[in-house]
């Protein structure tokens, strides 16, 4: 198995699909949450790259609900649905996400949603992201968050 071999299995229609790592994007952030069931904000800013190393920071903010105070640092994967390759635009507009809290460990699963397409439960339009991180904060949490994206990059453009 060669360098560009390696990479994640994602599950994708029940399938598992091999991606390369050089198909994936990642992203580092600080993030930060405050719901209290219905009501409640997320943000989320950060450094997102991909496998061509084209970087930029970004910004998310969006709503959220459910249960959860934190703030923390997180990582994250993100991978086209059609397993194409991930470029740094394609992190730019809608998501969703479903952020689970134990502790002070986090774990994120989401991606981009089409608010004109596709109901606001159902994320991957184009990618799915997966991810986790380490917060201070409530001891037990669940939200579901809905955040428009950024990338500051897109801005000189």
């Amino acid at each position: 198995m060669c360098n560009e071999d390696v990479g994640i299995e994602a599950q994708n229609g029940g399938i598992l699909d091999f991606i390369p790592d050089d198909y994936l994007g990642n992203s580092i952030g600080v993030s930060g949450t405050l719901a209290f069931f219905i009501v409640g904000g997320t943000f989320d800013i950060g450094i997102i790259w991909d496998g061509d190393d084209n970087w930029s920071p970004y910004i998310a903010l969006g709503s959220a609900y459910g249960f959860d105070a934190s703030v923390g640092v997180e990582y994250k994967q993100q991978m086209k649905t059609d397993k194409t390759r991930f470029e740094i635009g394609d992190y730019n507009g809608f998501g969703s996400s479903d952020n689970y809290g134990v502790s002070i460990v986090d774990f994120i699963y989401g991606g981009n949603i089409d608010p004109f397409k596709s109901p606001l439960f159902e994320y991957g339009a184009t990618y799915e992201e997966a991810g986790g991180g380490i917060s201070y904060g409530s001891p037990l949490g669940y939200t579901r968050q809905f955040t428009y994206t950024l990338v500051l990059s897109k801005l000189f453009k």
